[in-house]
């Protein structure tokens, strides 16, 4: 997970147990949904990001879209809510590139609120992307019982939300 993003995370206790997850990370078994506030109103309101990503030749350390060499990338989003200056945004990883969802929504003209790399502004009204893994769904690669975890909206973007909708004075 990028710094400044919040949310769930899975951990291996063991080598054993890291082979397991490793195994899944990339299937139906392990599917992981986040929520972002963006910057504006994508269209459709609903849909498939299918770009490829790679490594930022002036930047090592940023991702960006790659027709040459990037690997395949893809990102299922789906508007929760619409502001007059922004979205709320769930979207689900098909695959799990460094900062995807960032590049993703950057690349499509809405970049997440308050991600100073990608939207090459920052935002007062957060001091970290708007971004939060919210549920974790996985099928226990030992017991294979489906664990469904989820995390509140952290404290932060809750008062943007409220901001958003006009709540507050941001």
């Amino acid at each position: 997970m990028d710094r400044d993003t919040s949310g769930l995370m899975v951990f291996a206790k063991t080598s054993y147990a890291h082979s397991l997850l490793d195994q899944i990370l990339h299937t139906e078994d392990f599917q992981k949904f986040y929520l972002a506030m963006i910057y504006g109103h994508i269209q459709p309101a609903n849909g498939l990001i299918d770009l490829p990503i790679g490594i930022d030749p002036d930047a090592f350390y940023k991702r960006t879209i790659d027709h040459q060499t990037g690997k395949k990338s893809q990102t299922v989003y789906k508007t929760v809510e619409n502001y007059s200056n922004g979205s709320l945004l769930e979207l689900k990883l098909l695959t799990g590139r460094t900062h995807q969802i960032r590049v993703h929504l950057s690349a499509s003209g809405h970049p997440i609120i308050g991600d100073d790399m990608y939207s090459q502004k920052i935002d007062p009204r957060i001091r970290r992307q708007a971004l939060h893994c919210y549920n974790l769904q996985i099928v226990h690669p030992v017991t294979k019982e489906l664990l469904n975890l989820k995390a509140p909206l952290p404290q932060d973007m809750v008062i943007l939300k409220g901001v958003l909708r006009g709540e507050g004075n941001g």
